[in-house]
C-alpha cells in the first residue's frame, strides 16, 4: 500500500510538470508538444481500459475525418480527444464534428481530456443531452449507442483518480516507470538522484571520519575550494550538518533542520561569543552558513529553541568590494577596486575579477581571469580553474557586441577557443581527481543544478498562479507554496551570485528571478481572509529583483496583480531600514557610477554600465512607488533621486518616466518640495522633451495639494501658450496649457479659459472642446450640439478586431463623446442614439445599454475602452453584470475577471 501511494505521488507530480510544460509551451506560440501529449498517453489509456481489451492508436492518418478525436480504439470502442484549450466552446464544438463525421458509427463512447489540473466543465449530462439531440436533429443523425456524459470530460486530477481507483500495484509501477523513460525531463522531481546519492555517500564516509567538526568543516572548505555556496539538497545530506546519510536534515525558511546535536551544541556555544571572539576557522564556518542562508538552526525532535545564527554574520559590517556593491555603496566599492593589491588570496583574487565584470571593466576582468586560470591549475584547484574557464567563456558572449579594434583583439585571443565540453572531459580523466570534484564541476558545467532549479519554479509558479485565480474567484486556498518558491529561487541566485559564476546576464537566469517574484506577489495579492494570505513580502527577493530583474516585466507583473502596496517585516526585523539604507546609499555614490560610465562610454564605447544602472534605477523607483514606507523616509530618497534624475546624462527617458509610478501611488505623501522639482524635471529634462505624461501626473497632485504657481518663468510660458491659440496653428496638446490651468493663479485661470472660447467660437474642435470639458475650464452643455452634429458625420471605417471573429467599425470620437456623456449622466433621445451608432453592434450597445439585445453581446466589448468612468456606468446595470457573469463561468478571460472583480462584483 505504502509502494502504491509512493507510485500514485510521483506519477502525480509527473502530471503536474507535463501540464506546467504544456502551458509554457502553449503560451510561447509552440505547439508540437501536444501532439507529443497524445502518444505519451496511449499506454496510459490501454491500461486503464485494459479489461475491454483496448489498443489506442493515434489518429494521424486520416486527420481530415477524425478531427474531432485524437485517439481511438475499434476493440473497445472508445475514443478521446486530447487538448490544453479550457473551455465549454471546446467541448461543443468537439461533439459536433464528431455527429458531422459520423465518428459515433465506430466508437460508442467519446472522452475528452483537457491537460489540466483543476479545470472543471460547467457541462451537466442534461445539458449535454439536449446539445446532442440537438446537433443530431440539426444534420439528420441516428446516434444509435453513442453516449456522451459530464464524466466523460478529464482533467488531469481525473485522470490520476482514475488510475489510482482502477489499477493494480504492477499496473501503477508500470507506469511510474514508463512516464520516468518516457518523458526524462521530469526525472528531477526526485530531490536526491541515484548519482546525488552516491556524491553524498562518498563525501560522507570521509567526513564522518572526522570526529571533531571544525576539522570537518575544514575538509569541505578545502573539497569545495573558492565555492561559497552548495546547493542545498546536498548539503543539507552531509555531514556535519546531518548525522547518516539517511538523515531528515533539510533547508527550508532560511533555516537548517538538522538532526546532528552536536552542531546544534556547538553553534549554541558559539552563538554566545562575539563576532571578534571567534578564531579564523569558526568566523569562515559562520561566514559559510552566511553565504548559503542558514540563518537559523533547528533541532529535529527536540524541545529545544531555534538558534539565531545571524546574529553572528558580519556581513553588513564588512567593507570589502563586494560586500559594499551589495549594500550600493560604490564610493567604497569602486575605490576598493581600484586600489586592489594583486597578491591576494584565492577567493578574494577571483572576487576582483567578478566584481570588474560587475562594473562592466570587462577587459581587466578578462586579463584577471586569464592570469587565475593558469595559477589554479598549475595548483591543482580544478574547481576554481574550471570556473575562470566558465567565466572566460560567458564574458566572450558578452563582448561580442564590443570590442572593436586591435587592443580588443589581443584581449580576446584565446576565448573562442574555449570549449567547456573538452575541458571537462579532459580533467575527469586526470588520474587523482576525485569524482566528488567532478560533480562540482557537473554543477557548473552542464547547468545541471541550474535546470533543475528553474523547473522546479516553474511548476510553483503555475501553482502560485492557481491559487491566486481561487482567490480572486471567491474560493478558499492554503498556501503552503511561498516556502518552497522563496527557498528554490533563494538557491539559485545563491549559487550563481555567491560563487562568482558569470550567468546573471543571461535570459533563463533573469526570468526566473521574475517569475519567482511573480509567485510570491501571487500570494501576497490574495484577498481571501479566510485564506492563508502572506502578510509581509520577503525583503530577499526584493533585494533579487531590483538587482537583476527587468523593469518593464516588473512593472507588468505589479499590474497585473493591481498591487498597490508591498509591506515588509516590521522594523525590528530591520528590513525596512536596510532597504531604504541600500537605496540612499545608491543615490548618494551615484556620482562616482556615472563617472564610470561616462569615462567606459569615452573609451571603449560600452554600454553595458550605463544600462545596468538605468534597470537599477528604475527598479528602485518602481518598488519605492509600492514601498510600505513613512512620509519622512519616502521624501528623504525621492528627494536624492529627483536629484541624481535632474543632473544624470546617463538616464534615459524610460527611466525618468518610471517617476509617473510614484506619482500614481504616493502622490499624497510626496511633499510640495519634491513635487516641485519633479515639476522643474519633466519641464526641462532633455530625455523628457516630447513625452508630457510626467508632468501631466504631477500638476495633479499639485493641484491637490492646493499648489500655485509662483513661477515668472512659468507663467510667461502659459501666456505665450494662450496668446498660440489665437493663431492658426495648435499647439495646445503639445504644450499641456490645460494642465497648467489646474495650478495656475486665478487669474491665468482665467485667461485660459476666455482664450480656449474665443478658439472654439473661430473654430470649433472636437478634440478641444471634450479636454476643456472633463478639465472643467468650459461647461459641457456650451457646443455640446455642434459637437454631437460633428460626430454623426464623422466614421471611421477601420475594422476593428474585438475577438476573434468580431470586426466591426472604431469611431475614435465617438468613444470620447460616451465616456462624456457618461461622466454627465447625459440622457439621449431614440433618435439621437440611433443616429449615433450607425448600426454598429458596439456602440448599439455603449448607447443603450438596458434595451441592448445582449443576443449579440460579445464580453470582449468590456476590455476595448479601459476608462473607469466607463466601468462605472457599466456597475449601474444589472442585465450586463449578469452577462459578464455568464461569460467568465463559461470561459475564464484574465483581463475581463480583473475588471469585473474590481468594478462589478
Amino acid at each position: 500500500m505504502a509502494d502504491g501511494l509512493k507510485y500514485i505521488t510521483e506519477i502525480r507530480t509527473y502530471f503536474a510538470l507535463f501540464t506546467t510544460e504544456i502551458r509554457l509551451a502553449s503560451n510561447s506560440g509552440y505547439h508540437d508538444i501536444n501532439l507529443y501529449a497524445e502518444i505519451l498517453f496511449i499506454p496510459i489509456m490501454n491500461a486503464l481500459f485494459t479489461t475491454e481489451k483496448a489498443s489506442f492508436k493515434r489518429l494521424e492518418i486520416d486527420k481530415k475525418n477524425t478531427e474531432a478525436i485524437d485517439l481511438g480504439c475499434q476493440n473497445s470502442k472508445i475514443a478521446f480527444q486530447i487538448t490544453s484549450t479550457k473551455s465549454a466552446l471546446k467541448i461543443k464544438n468537439t461533439l459536433e464534428k464528431f455527429i458531422k463525421k459520423e465518428l459515433y458509427k465506430n466508437y460508442d463512447r467519446l472522452y475528452i481530456l483537457i491537460i489540466d489540473d483543476e479545470y472543471k466543465s460547467s457541462l451537466k449530462t442534461t445539458d449535454l443531452n439536449e446539445y446532442l439531440k440537438e446537433i443530431s436533429n440539426k444534420n439528420n443523425k441516428d446516434l444509435g449507442n453513442f453516449k456522451f456524459e459530464s464524466s466523460h470530460i478529464w482533467n488531469i486530477s481525473t485522470l490520476v483518480n482514475e488510475i489510482g481507483n482502477h489499477l493494480d500495484i504492477d499496473s501503477l509501477f508500470n507506469i511510474h516507470e514508463y512516464l520516468g523513460k518516457e518523458y526524462p525531463k521530469l526525472k528531477f522531481n526526485q530531490d536526491i538522484s541515484s548519482e546525488d546519492l552516491i556524491f553524498i555517500q562518498s563525501l560522507n564516509k570521509k567526513l564522518q571520519e572526522i570526529s571533531n567538526i571544525k576539522d570537518a568543516f575544514n575538509y569541505l572548505f578545502n573539497k569545495f575550494e573558492e565555492l561559497k555556496v552548495i546547493p542545498h539538497t546536498f548539503l543539507s545530506k552531509l555531514y556535519p550538518l546531518s548525522k547518516t546519510n539517511n538523515s531528515k536534515s533539510h533547508y527550508s525558511d532560511f533555516s537548517l533542520y538538522t538532526d546532528n546535536k552536536d552542531l546544534y551544541n556547538y553553534f549554541k556555544e558559539l552563538i554566545k561569543k562575539d563576532i571578534s571572539e571567534l578564531d579564523e576557522t569558526n568566523k569562515k564556518i559562520v561566514d559559510f552558513f552566511g553565504h548559503n542562508l542558514f540563518h537559523h538552526l533547528y533541532l529535529f525532535n527536540s524541545n529545544e529553541e531555534r538558534l539565531c545564527i545571524h546574529t553572528l554574520f558580519s556581513r553588513e559590517q564588512c567593507n570589502c568590494v563586494r560586500c559594499t556593491f551589495e549594500r550600493f555603496d560604490f564610493t567604497q566599492s569602486i575605490n576598493k577596486l581600484i586600489g586592489t593589491n594583486k597578491n591576494q588570496e584565492n577567493y578574494d583574487a577571483l572576487k576582483n575579477a567578478y566584481m570588474h565584470y560587475q562594473y562592466g571593466n570587462f577587459k581587466t576582468s578578462i586579463l584577471l581571469y586569464k592570469e587565475l586560470r593558469e595559477k589554479f591549475k598549475a595548483e591543482k584547484k580544478y574547481v576554481s580553474y574550471f570556473i575562470c574557464e566558465h567565466n572566460l567563456f560567458r564574458l566572450n558572449t558578452i563582448i561580442k557586441r564590443y570590442g572593436y579594434g586591435k587592443e580588443w583583439e589581443k584581449i580576446k585571443e584565446g576565448l573562442n577557443d574555449i570549449d567547456l565540453d573538452k575541458i571537462l572531459h579532459h580533467l575527469k580523466s586526470i588520474q587523482n581527481i576525485e569524482p566528488e570534484i567532478c560533480t562540482v564541476l557537473d554543477w557548473i558545467a552542464d547547468s545541471k543544478f541550474i535546470d533543475k532549479t528553474i523547473w522546479k519554479i516553474l511548476k510553483l509558479i503555475d501553482e502560485c498562479r492557481e491559487i491566486y485565480i481561487n482567490d480572486q474567484n471567491g474560493n478558499w486556498s492554503n498556501n503552503n507554496s511561498l516556502n518552497e518558491l522563496l527557498d528554490t529561487v533563494a538557491q539559485l541566485s545563491l549559487f550563481i551570485d555567491g560563487n562568482l559564476i558569470i550567468y546573471d546576464i543571461f535570459l533563463e537566469f533573469t526570468t526566473v528571478i521574475q517569475k519567482g517574484f511573480e509567485g510570491i506577489v501571487a500570494l501576497y495579492s490574495i484577498s481571501n481572509e479566510d485564506s492563508s494570505k502572506e502578510e509581509f513580502f520577503n525583503e530577499y527577493i526584493l533585494r533579487l529583483i531590483i538587482k537583476f530583474g527587468e523593469p518593464e516585466k516588473i512593472l507588468k507583473i505589479l499590474e497585473s496583480y493591481n498591487l498597490k502596496e508591498l509591506k515588509l517585516s516590521p522594523p525590528s526585523h530591520g528590513n525596512n531600514v536596510e532597504v531604504f539604507n541600500k537605496m540612499k546609499n545608491f543615490f548618494t555614490s551615484f556620482n562616482i557610477l556615472e563617472d564610470l560610465i561616462n569615462e567606459q562610454i569615452s573609451q571603449s564605447q560600452i554600454y553595458y554600465l550605463r544600462d545596468k544602472t538605468n534597470k537599477l534605477v528604475s527598479n528602485q523607483i518602481l518598488i519605492l512607488s509600492r514601498l510600505n514606507i513613512s512620509t519622512n523616509e519616502l521624501n528623504q530618497i525621492l528627494s536624492n533621486v529627483i536629484e541624481q534624475l535632474l543632473k544624470s546624462s546617463t538616464l534615459n527617458s524610460r527611466t525618468i518616466n518610471y517617476v509617473n509610478e510614484l506619482l500614481k501611488f504616493k502622490g499624497e505623501q510626496i511633499n510640495i518640495k519634491n513635487l516641485e522639482q519633479i515639476l522643474n524635471l519633466s519641464l526641462n529634462k532633455e530625455q523628457l522633451k516630447n513625452n508630457f505624461t510626467l508632468f501631466q501626473h504631477c500638476t495633479y497632485w499639485l493641484q491637490q495639494k492646493n499648489y500655485e504657481i509662483t513661477s515668472e518663468g512659468i507663467l510667461k510660458n502659459i501666456d505665450l501658450l494662450i496668446d498660440s491659440l489665437s493663431t492658426n496653428k495648435r499647439i495646445l496638446k503639445e504644450d499641456n496649457l490645460l494642465y497648467f490651468h489646474r495650478i495656475a493663479p486665478l487669474d491665468y485661470k482665467e485667461k485660459i479659459r476666455a482664450g480656449i472660447l474665443k478658439r472654439l467660437n473661430e473654430n470649433f474642435e472636437h478634440d478641444l472642446y471634450y479636454d476643456s470639458v472633463l478639465f472643467e475650464i468650459i461647461n459641457y452643455e456650451q457646443y455640446f450640439n455642434q459637437y454631437m452634429s460633428l460626430i454623426q458625420n464623422f466614421w471611421h471605417t477601420k475594422g476593428y478586431i474585438f475577438s476573434k471573429d468580431d470586426k466591426q467599425d472604431q469611431n475614435f470620437i465617438l468613444n470620447h463623446f460616451i465616456r462624456l456623456i457618461y461622466s454627465y449622466n447625459v440622457t439621449l433621445s431614440t433618435v439621437e442614439i440611433s443616429s449615433l451608432h450607425n448600426n454598429v453592434p458596439y456602440y448599439e450597445w455603449l448607447l443603450n445599454l438596458d434595451t441592448f439585445d445582449y443576443n449579440k453581446f460579445n464580453p470582449y466589448w468590456i476590455m476595448e475602452y479601459p476608462s473607469e468612468t466607463y466601468y462605472l456606468t457599466f456597475k449601474k446595470h444589472p442585465i450586463l453584470i449578469n452577462k459578464v457573469k455568464e461569460a467568465l463561468e463559461e470561459k475564464y478571460i484574465e483581463g475581463l475577471a480583473k475588471i469585473f472583480i474590481k468594478y462589478l462584483a
